[in-house]
């Protein structure tokens, strides 16, 4: 706006050349001076500029062309924002100099943020297409690597005395998880169990069951929920831990990956039917012993929905451990060579009784 009167570019390169710049600046309230005349000039073919590199940067996009004329109409926009103030210039005879200094501002904004915007998305698409060849590549030394590993026949019994010959050496571990495992799904059996048996029907003074002890052991299943998963984890940190590298000896030697997966799994899955089936049976002693110490109960408390719900309870348990162990195994790059090293390390003997005072400091405090 000059004066009373608001111009677009059109209108103002018009009044510019019918009624020459001495109007103009007459009508802006500003002193006359000839040099006006170049200077608004020179605005108005930096405008002219501006738009033609943007129509042109359009055709060379249209023709997939890069001239890089969205950067000149960039530094034209960054230029004129602060070249449009100067004395003589067209912003020096708005009435608002607010918007004389937001038009061409709002133009290099949006310049920036094309360019910005152009330079990410060709980014965007090399990384794109270098990720596909990398995956191309992976497959293609994948598939040469299981074509040179390739074993068309069956392994022998020795393999399998080897597996098993590894696995008796693990035993240690193997039956402290099994022990876990049993136990945690015992102590769930067998708190559905007892919460069954003082139900709120079955309430008396003859069976000697306070009131709502009921719902005070349905909900001790979680903190029993909550200690068995910690214990889970990490047992099965440990086991794997010890497992994982004798495995990886074998991948090294060529056998095939489905075949250690299915041994590791049928470990891990038949010891854990195993404990789950003595669990079981472990639950349904503690429960019948702690009916018979207390004097009463429900008759009924023994039902297929109990070990429904307690087997429910114990697949919640397996997905958390597993997603758990997952994270902290790869996070922690257990079974990697720098930690097993770590692992045959000793505390050097000064400093084990640091340790011990820190430790039983922290105990006191």
């Amino acid at each position: 706006m000059i004066g009373e009167v608001r111009y677009n570019l059109l209108s103002f390169a018009k009044c510019l050349k019918t009624e020459g710049a001495a109007s103009i600046i007459e009508r802006a309230g500003v002193a006359p001076d000839p040099s006006y005349a170049a200077g608004l000039a020179v605005s108005l073919y930096m405008y002219l500029a501006f738009f033609i590199l943007c129509v042109l940067y359009l055709i060379t996009m249209y023709l997939r062309k890069d001239w890089y004329l969205n950067a000149a109409a960039l530094l034209i926009a960054i230029f004129f924002t602060y070249a449009g103030m100067w004395e003589y210039m067209i912003g020096t005879i708005c009435s608002n100099a607010v918007e004389a200094i937001l038009f061409p501002g709002v133009l290099m904004a949006f310049s920036g943020i094309e360019c910005i915007g152009r330079k990410m998305i060709e980014i965007w698409d090399r990384e794109v297409v270098d990720k596909a060849e990398y995956e191309k590549k992976e497959r293609r030394e994948r598939a040469k690597r299981k074509a040179r590993l390739y074993f068309p026949g069956k392994y022998n019994c020795l393999f399998f005395r080897v597996i098993w010959k590894n696995f008796v050496g693990n035993l240690k571990e193997y039956s402290v998880l099994l022990l876990c495992n049993m136990l945690v799904f015992a102590f769930v059996v067998s708190g559905f169990g007892m919460q069954a048996l003082v139900k709120e029907g079955d309430m008396s003074y003859k069976t000697g069951y306070p009131a709502g002890a009921g719902k005070v052991l349905l909900r001790g299943l979680v903190e029993l929920g909550i200690v068995g998963l910690l214990m889970l984890v990490l047992l099965l940190l440990y086991y794997l831990r010890k497992r994982l590298p004798e495995y990886g000896v074998f991948k090294t030697l060529g056998i095939r990956t489905k075949t250690i997966y299915s041994c590791l799994g049928a470990e891990l899955g038949i010891g854990t039917a195993v404990s789950l089936i003595f669990g079981g049976v472990l639950g349904v002693i503690m429960v019948t012993l702690f009916r018979s110490s207390a004097g009463g109960g429900s008759a009924d408390w023994f039902s297929p929905l109990l070990f429904l719900k307690a087997a429910a309870i114990m697949l919640l348990i397996y997905l958390v451990t597993f997603f758990a162990t997952h994270d902290l195994f790869v996070g922690f790059r257990m079974g990697s060579a720098t930690e097993l090293q770590m692992m045959k390390e000793w505390i050097p003997g000064h400093f084990q009784f640091l340790f011990a005072a820190a430790g039983i400091f922290r105990l006191r405090i």
